[in-house]
């Protein structure tokens, strides 16, 4: 079941995106991402989109915001 969308904009506005059914599992694919775009211009959002919490954006404290936050600490 999609639960948790993975969502990735570059400086030229390029944009991807992946899906994890749990928070565990978008984690995972998050760090594989930031290792794969050793690039600082790279974003990385967490967008929950069923449940409690959907259309909000997770944050490091592992709370969920209405504004996007960047998970690439790069």
């Amino acid at each position: 079941m999609l639960g948790l969308v993975i969502i990735t904009k570059d400086s030229n506005f390029n944009c991807s995106h992946d899906v994890a059914s749990n928070l565990e599992h978008a984690l995972s694919l998050i760090n594989m991402l930031t290792l794969e775009h050793d690039r600082p211009d790279v974003e990385i959002y967490l967008l929950k989109v069923t449940g409690d919490n959907s259309g909000k954006y997770y944050m490091l404290d592992g709370n969920w915001s209405d504004k996007p936050f960047n998970l690439n600490l790069r």
